[in-house]
């Protein structure tokens, strides 16, 4: 069932494996400003390894904004490596295994694609800011791969957020 998430709440929880042996949760996060929760497509898609091969490139922004940074998708964890190797993401935690309802609850798009002659279902891109409380700053949720933030922008925008105190907007009247 498809979420519309309302900024100023709490979000979801999540809790992902990593390919790192880890596991990351969502509730174990203290962000300087924001955990930044970015989901992509995954491993087959050409598009998310443009867009986080330029991701690596501003690595000390993202620190410098004080985010905290999660690559998740619903890739198995072969792929969800491949992806870490072969993309130059060793730098950033990155998660696999994303459900298909962990998806929904978060408002995510799903598809379905042919791959390996096997239907696979994947998780359209999306950015999120949330809190260190857990409450949603900000949601950019693509039923597209093509329709992403500006990367600069987008931690540009969180940075001067937390440095202003800009509150959440769309929470209603």
């Amino acid at each position: 069932m498809f979420t519309k998430l309302t900024p100023d709440t709490k979000s979801p929880n999540l809790t992902l494996p990593l390919c790192d042996g880890t596991t990351w949760s969502l509730s174990s996060q203290m962000p300087l400003s924001f955990t930044w929760l970015m989901i992509y497509r995954g491993y087959h898609c050409d598009l998310c390894e443009e867009y986080l091969r330029r991701l690596t490139a501003l690595r000390t922004d993202i620190e410098d904004a004080g985010l905290n940074i999660l690559l998740a998708s619903m890739d198995t964890k072969d792929d969800a490596l491949r992806a870490q190797e072969e993309w130059g993401l060793a730098e950033f935690p990155v998660a696999y295994g994303l459900s298909v309802q962990d998806a929904e609850s978060w408002g995510l798009y799903i598809s379905n694609d042919m791959q390996r002659n096997q239907k696979v279902a994947f998780a359209e891109p999306a950015s999120f800011l949330i809190r260190g409380d857990q409450r949603l700053y900000m949601a950019a949720i693509s039923s597209i791969p093509f329709a992403r933030p500006d990367l600069k922008m987008f931690i540009a925008g969180a940075k001067a957020a937390i440095e202003t105190m800009y509150p959440a907007q769309g929470v209603g009247c």
